[in-house]
């Protein structure tokens, strides 16, 4: 389950303040290996969205019934 829009903000609000990887890490519990990415894709990209989850349909969700008719 990927990370909400706000929390990948607040990591790169906090590091465009000037905090260190290892503090933001710690404080809003992510690993640097995420805050590099989040780095990498807002630098390539010029955002951080979620990327598409592989195999799955946008909406789909497995196990839940659609309405019977």
């Amino acid at each position: 389950r990927p990370y909400s829009q706000d929390l990948r903000q607040r990591v790169l609000h906090a590091i465009d303040a000037g905090d260190s990887q290892s503090t933001v890490a710690k404080t809003l519990s992510v690993s640097v290996a995420t805050i590099k990415r989040y780095l990498k894709q807002r630098r390539e990209m010029g955002h951080v969205l979620p990327k598409a989850i592989p195999g799955r349909a946008s909406g789909e969700r497995s196990g839940v019934a659609g309405p019977s008719a």
